[in-house]
């Protein structure tokens, strides 16, 4: 996990330590406010007895939810790379992001709450080895705490997936933050990631692939 210093909600690990783990608010002069009737969805999993019953807890919140941005610009839809480019890559499912209408307003959370972001809606029957991603599938992406860090956590609709653990990066842009909730694909050389608003209107990134232990 990569972060960069800031002032928000989901800091630098230093903030998160020195809050006994809690996540600490950014001042009011630079919180950014969700549109009329949504609120950020944060969620306490404390009481969860197992991984099981924590994907229970997290479908039964964010299904009924449809705050999520569908427009072109501020959402993406793109065929995902299977494989490894150059030379051994070709097109693999057909996956669209969507942020949550509240991704770029300010977040305080617990070390035990994990907070939304972002959903991925896989159109094809094809299952992806990212993003907890199965055919058919609708995942949420959250950001939590895994130990001491702030990671990413995938929570696939499918029966009996478990809560899927990856890296996560924050970028703060300081002044110009964004003030719109927006979710892309990032393409690299040899992979893709999925980009979107957090917190303030700072970034957060994820490759997708499970969490280094």
């Amino acid at each position: 996990m990569k972060q960069t210093e800031g002032s928000g909600a989901i800091g630098s690990r230093a903030a998160v330590v020195l809050a006994g783990l809690a996540l600490v608010a950014v001042p009011a002069c630079s919180q950014v406010a969700p549109p009329p009737g949504v609120r950020p969805v944060v969620m306490s999993l404390a009481s969860a007895t197992d991984a099981a019953d924590s994907v229970r807890r997290v479908l039964a919140r964010l299904r009924p939810d449809t705050a999520y941005e569908t427009l072109p610009g501020l959402s993406d839809d793109q065929r995902l790379m299977v494989g490894t480019c150059p030379g051994s890559c070709s097109y693999g499912p057909r996956a669209m992001i969507q942020p949550h209408r509240a991704s770029a307003s300010s977040m305080r959370i617990s070390a035990d709450s994990v907070v939304f972001i972002a959903r991925i809606i896989n159109v094809d029957t094809m299952s992806y080895r990212k993003f907890n991603l199965h055919g058919r599938d609708t995942v949420y992406w959250a950001i939590g705490m895994h130990g001491r860090r702030l990671v990413s956590i995938f929570y696939s609709t499918v029966a009996g997936a478990r809560p899927f653990y990856s890296d996560l990066e924050i970028e703060d842009h300081y002044l110009l933050r964004y003030r719109q909730p927006t979710a892309r694909w990032i393409w690299n050389d040899r992979d893709e990631a999925a980009w979107g608003t957090c917190d303030g209107g700072r970034c957060c990134r994820s490759s997708g692939l499970p969490l280094a232990q």
